[in-house]
């Protein structure tokens, strides 16, 4: 038993391995040594979530061409709020990803794969450049921005160099103190603790009082009503407060041309 799932296990990184050939990447094995943390990961996954890699690499790569340097010094706190507050404008996924740009960070959008449940990425590629992916497997502007800032807060505090990759599955309570970390760093970006727990948004929730709480913090309401469904548990309530259908509306015809996506990449992953 043990010969065949060895085996197997060859035969899947070989097909992994071929596929990343025929990405026209050379990272080679060099990929396999990239330790994987996160809980999107699991021995069902791994060797799909190397190629989607793979493919967010290839991607990052074409991207990069003419962004400016990365200095990992402009990253935090007050970078991490600034980027929230883009939330507040109608076109803010479009100008959250030329503001990352413009710091040297890569943002590519690159749909799960099947039998995988991926929500971002944060990595480095050999040169250093941090590279953040999102599948966008939920179009709700309240998963993309906190997905975003997650794995912001993973470029900012984790990443030491090329050798791992956050992969993330942001349904998954994690005991990872890396994964709690990014978590309550986003969190306060967008609504520090103090505030939300004052605020009667959450005290006595009404459509108003999560308008209000937006307006004061300069971010999108989407933010606030996905807050208080995951604070409280209750995922039935303020659902058509969350930007359901809004992120690919409002990006796609300048991710399309950034990114080279076609509407069926977009449509066809989930």
């Amino acid at each position: 038993m043990d010969r065949l799932t060895n085996k197997s296990i060859s035969l899947a990184e070989s097909v992994i391995k071929d596929y990343i050939a025929g990405s026209g990447l050379q990272i080679g094995a060099a990929s396999f040594r990239r330790s994987l943390a996160g809980d999107a990961t699991s021995p069902t996954t791994v060797y799909a979530l190397y190629a989607w890699l793979a493919r967010v690499i290839q991607k990052a790569r074409v991207s990069k061409n003419n962004m400016n340097a990365f200095d990992p010094s402009k990253i935090n706190s007050g970078f991490l709020r600034e980027l929230a507050q883009l939330s507040w404008s109608e076109r803010g996924p479009l100008l959250a990803v030329e503001y990352l740009q413009n710091h040297g960070i890569v943002v590519v959008f690159e749909g799960h794969l099947k039998g995988t449940q991926v929500d971002g990425a944060a990595l480095k590629d050999v040169d250093g450049t941090p590279i953040i992916a999102l599948t966008l497997r939920y179009d709700r502007l309240d998963n993309f921005w906190f997905t975003l800032l997650h794995e912001v807060v993973h470029v900012w505090k984790h990443l030491d160099g090329d050798e791992e990759a956050f992969v993330d599955d942001l349904n998954v309570s994690s005991e990872d103190r890396r994964e709690a970390e990014a978590n309550r760093l986003a969190g306060e970006a967008f609504i520090p603790r103090l505030i939300w727990r004052r605020s009667d948004a959450y005290i006595s929730p009404s459509k108003e009082s999560i308008n209000n709480l937006a307006r004061e913090l300069k971010i999108h309401p989407a933010i606030v009503a996905g807050r208080l469904r995951k604070d409280t548990g209750n995922f039935s309530v303020f659902s058509d407060m969350l930007g359901s259908g809004e992120v690919k509306t409002c990006s796609f015809l300048s991710l399309r041309m950034l990114y080279n996506v076609s509407y069926a990449h977009f449509y066809s992953k989930g």
